[in-house]
């Protein structure tokens, strides 16, 4: 199962989750000092829990000489060494999860391992309550209503769209319908048509095939208020090409299953706004200095409700940059200013240079003939780049893409070609367009 997914587009069903709500949505009153020291008490609480009843942590912080105590300000995290899903790699869970928690009590969950290392992730119950309000406080930020009927995707071998049945839906408030991955687009459409949500959650890739599909077809683009993007980066063509087409407002939703929603791109304000009340988030340049205003760098993230698998200093793989203006919609939550997607799309050059996805977005999405393209980079100095292209694309086109990426990319970078591509649908899984093959493990000799 999709967990991301589901987990996002999951709705208050309890009075416990509605008050837990409510308790989230009063931090938009607090002011930003209190905030921090919220953080810095949760921080404090979380560590000293995790020294005392989790091994690897207890290990960790005995081999930095600190105790919990210690930390008495978010300069002193810098003593702490960030984490990563590879130290928890091929240990037993016991040495990583809590002593004092039940496992058969918990809900687990699969991450996608969209970096090639899948990890399991455990939640009490009341922790995964608050792991769905985290959600769901972002979706009503973005402008999701109680009466909206929202759509999201998780892979399910059912083929039939299934709309929860709880008292609340059947009075017309919190409706949700999944929809299975795996079934065929066409049959999307069919749901969509038939049941008629106002509003989309799911990632960029299966907004793509969805546009495709409507595109290839004479049939009429289903039409939503609202569209969430959760999963994978969202390019500004593919933006723009789902806003017009299905006429709803594009709202990112960042996060994972390690931590919740993290940010949320603000409708006042034009960044994203860090969930500080829940999470500690870092960011971090190559040298573990924290980034300044405007300065790109490693999301490394504390969840701060992760009782019975605790993540602390867990660098996530992702590239931000942070904002440098405060936030002006009244909000106290501070501001990325923009997503630049997973370290490992990087691609890492011979002559030092660091290239991220968005210029190939720029270069590929307005040629008119080209259906799908990806980037490889196999080896320090050898990309691939294939294409699926349609009949309108021509010698032009070719001539300009050519020119295009070799000017990205530089003399000394050999590039391979391929115009005749067959590039899947993949609907199941995360659709990466620029791949750096050699951070996922597979670099050509």
């Amino acid at each position: 199962m999709n967990t991301r997914e589901r987990r996002a587009g999951g709705l208050p069903v309890t009075v416990r989750q509605i008050a837990g709500l409510a308790d989230l949505s009063a931090s938009r009153y607090r002011p930003a000092g209190a905030l921090r020291r919220l953080q810095l008490a949760r921080f404090r609480r979380l560590a000293a829990e995790a020294v005392r009843d989790v091994p690897f942590h207890r290990e960790r912080w005995r081999e930095a000489g600190l105790r919990p105590e210690d930390i008495r300000s978010f300069d002193d995290l810098a003593n702490i060494p960030p984490m990563s899903r590879s130290d928890l790699r091929g240990r037993p869970e016991n040495e990583y999860t809590s002593a004092r928690i039940d496992p058969s009590l918990c809900r687990t969950f699969m991450t996608s391992g969209t970096s090639g290392v899948p990890l399991s992730i455990h939640y009490r119950p009341e922790d995964e309550r608050l792991f769905n309000l985290t959600w769901i406080r972002a979706y009503r930020a973005c402008g999701l209503r109680a009466r909206d009927h929202l759509a999201a995707f998780q892979a399910d071998e059912r083929r039939d769209p299934v709309t929860n049945g709880r008292w609340y839906t059947r009075i017309g408030l919190w409706r949700r319908t999944v929809f299975s991955a795996w079934a065929s687009p066409e049959s999307w459409l069919d749901g969509m048509a038939r049941l008629r949500p106002n509003a989309l959650a799911t990632d960029a890739g299966t907004y793509r095939i969805l546009a495709e599909t409507v595109e290839a077809s004479s049939r009429p683009a289903p039409r939503f208020r609202r569209l969430f993007n959760v999963s994978i980066l969202i390019d500004p063509a593919t933006r723009a090409r789902i806003e017009t087409l299905f006429g709803g407002t594009v709202f990112d939703l960042y996060g994972s299953f390690e931590t919740g929603c993290l940010a949320w791109e603000c409708p006042g304000c034009g960044g994203y706004h860090i969930n500080s009340d829940t999470a500690v988030v870092e960011i971090l340049k190559p040298d573990g200095r924290e980034a300044g205003p405007g300065e790109a760098g490693e999301v490394v993230v504390t969840n701060l409700f992760s009782t019975a698998m605790p993540i602390i200093r867990y660098a996530l793989g992702d590239i931000v940059v942070k904002a440098d203006r405060e936030p002006a919609c009244g909000w106290p939550f501070p501001l990325l200013r923009s997503l630049e997607g997973r370290k490992d799309d990087f691609l890492r050059l011979a002559d030092g240079r660091s290239i991220p996805p968005q210029p190939f977005h720029h270069i590929f999405a307005p040629r008119i003939g080209v259906r799908r393209w990806r980037v490889e980079q196999v080896s320090s100095g050898r990309v691939r780049v294939a294409l699926e292209t349609e009949r309108e694309f021509n010698e032009a086109s070719r001539a300009l893409l050519q020119a295009s990426v070799r000017d990205l990319l530089g003399a000394g970078v050999e590039i391979v070609w391929d115009f005749a591509a067959r590039l899947p649908d993949d609907p199941g899984s995360k659709r990466r367009a620029v791949v750096n093959v050699m951070a996922d493990g597979r670099a050509e000799e």
